[in-house]
């Protein structure tokens, strides 16, 4: 099924299958970077309800594409733009963290654009802490020769709050389909 332009993904799926389906997506990621002549990085996004397995699903992909395509693949989480905790005190907006307007759409927005620049160059970007609960600025150096960055987060495709600069910015969006149930299970696992 097409999502927003993208494919969506059904996460549950038996090992069989899933291999199957990120070989397939390897396939199409591979044909991109082909299409893109060195010229810029291909961005991929990965997207989903929380819990739905953004960041595995995006580590499995990158160790796919790596592997097994010989593509210099990174992965950047949407999460290392959260607003620090003290910002988000000071606002009044600690209670609602994760919500879009908690995150720093302009910074997330400009980043992604400067990954796209011809030729592509070495950058820093943040990353987010789950023992410190923060963002860590330019923890993450993304080399010049990554042909493929894949990002990973809640409000890739969403169409409000800035975040409608981000779509035209991806390459190819997947969205991730989880069952609710097993969503929640999920976020009651992390916050235990």
């Amino acid at each position: 099924r097409r999502v927003h332009g993208g494919l969506q993904i059904p996460v549950a799926m038996p090992d069989e299958r899933s291999r199957a389906a990120l070989g397939l997506l390897a396939e199409r990621v591979t044909e991109l970077v082909r299409t893109l002549h060195g010229r810029r990085r291909a961005v991929i996004g990965i997207t989903g309800a929380g819990a739905a397995g953004k960041s595995v699903f995006s580590a499995q992909l990158a160790r796919v594409l790596r592997q097994g395509w010989g593509l210099a693949t990174q992965v950047l989480s949407i999460d290392g733009y959260h607003l620090p905790n003290a910002t988000l005190q000071e606002r009044g907006l600690a209670a609602v963290k994760g919500r879009p307007h908690t995150y720093d759409c302009g910074a997330f927005v400009a980043d992604l654009t400067a990954v796209r620049c011809e030729p592509p160059t070495f950058m820093r970007l943040p990353l987010y802490s789950r023992p410190l609960h923060e963002p860590v600025a330019e923890a993450l150096a993304l080399e010049a020769a990554t042909q493929v960055l894949i990002v990973e987060g809640l409000f890739l495709l969403h169409d409000a709050d800035g975040y409608e600069a981000v779509r035209p910015l991806i390459d190819l969006a997947l969205h991730l389909d989880v069952p609710d149930e097993r969503a929640h299970e999920r976020i009651i696992a992390r916050k235990v």
